[in-house]
């Protein structure tokens, strides 16, 4: 009797926990792609500004200086181009991330709309079948 006691609501708690366990690893799955996008733009514009600062160490006379400054923009163009393309992924991420949750969240009204129902649909089933058999016994008394 116990064990069938556990069970049941064993399996009614898994129900009731399902739509937040699947947030939350929506969420951390978001959080993780997030993070190895900054870890790998953090590692690339380091390598950017590095190599940046060790060919300014090479400078040694007027011409490598003229070439250098030269350079300078063209690497902020590079630079700018990164940077917008960063921006554009870490949107996309989001965007992805969003459609995600939003599609989850349709899913559990969904599935909390439906719940109600199918609860009437068996209530009404037993509620016709109980006042059926009540007026049948009131038509035998009377």
């Amino acid at each position: 009797m116990f064990d069938e006691l556990f069970s049941k609501n064993a399996v009614s708690v898994d129900k009731m926990f399902e739509p937040s366990r699947r947030f939350h690893a929506l969420m951390l799955n978001g959080v993780e792609k997030v993070a190895h996008f900054q870890l790998d733009a953090v590692k690339s514009y380091a390598e950017f500004g590095l190599k940046n600062l060790r060919e300014g160490l090479e400078l040694r006379d007027v011409n490598d200086i003229q070439g250098f400054v030269t350079k300078q923009g063209e690497r902020a163009r590079e630079l700018g181009e990164k940077v917008q393309s960063d921006v554009q992924t870490l949107a996309g991420i989001q965007q992805e991330l969003g459609t995600e949750v939003q599609k989850l969240m349709q899913n559990n009204v969904a599935g909390l709309s439906e719940a109600p129902r199918a609860a009437r649909s068996s209530s009404s089933k037993s509620s016709s079948g109980a006042s059926s058999s009540g007026s049948s016994g009131s038509r035998k008394s009377a």
